[in-house]
């Protein structure tokens, strides 16, 4: 699969999986709580799901090594790690903070929920089953 794909699959995914979560929970953490058209549409953010699924789809194969469990805690601890960094690369280039959670185990300034890395984790399980096996 070409790279470029991989990047636009993940950020058109990340996109859609914010507006589902808004609609499902009415919890709104981006943007500091201010979802608007104009701020979706400028926000940066979404960079991260494209990046996200990149990587994964570069080492997908480190992961093949492990059985589904095993590489489901992989992911949630990758997963954590990779958003407490690119919120902080994002607060310093934004000049900041475009996402907090409020909800759950919170870690990193607000950067991090263990609910979201789970959930995160659990979507790329499902991709890399449909998409890159």
């Amino acid at each position: 699969m070409n790279l470029l794909k991989v990047y636009i699959l993940g950020s058109l995914v990340g996109i859609f999986s914010e507006l589902i979560y808004k609609e499902l929970t009415m919890d709104v953490h981006h943007c500091q709580k201010e979802f608007t058209p104009k701020c979706f549409l400028s926000m940066t953010v979404f960079n991260i799901y494209g990046y996200g699924l990149l990587l994964f789809y570069l080492f997908r194969r480190f992961f093949d090594k492990f059985n589904l469990f095993i590489q489901f805690l992989m992911l949630v601890f990758f997963i954590s790690i990779f958003e407490c960094v690119a919120g902080q690369i994002s607060l310093e280039y934004n000049q900041r903070q475009t996402w907090k959670y409020f909800d759950g185990v919170v870690l990193c300034g607000g950067y991090v929920s263990i609910k979201t890395s789970i959930l995160f984790a659990l979507m790329f399980l499902v991709v890399k089953h449909f998409m890159f096996d």
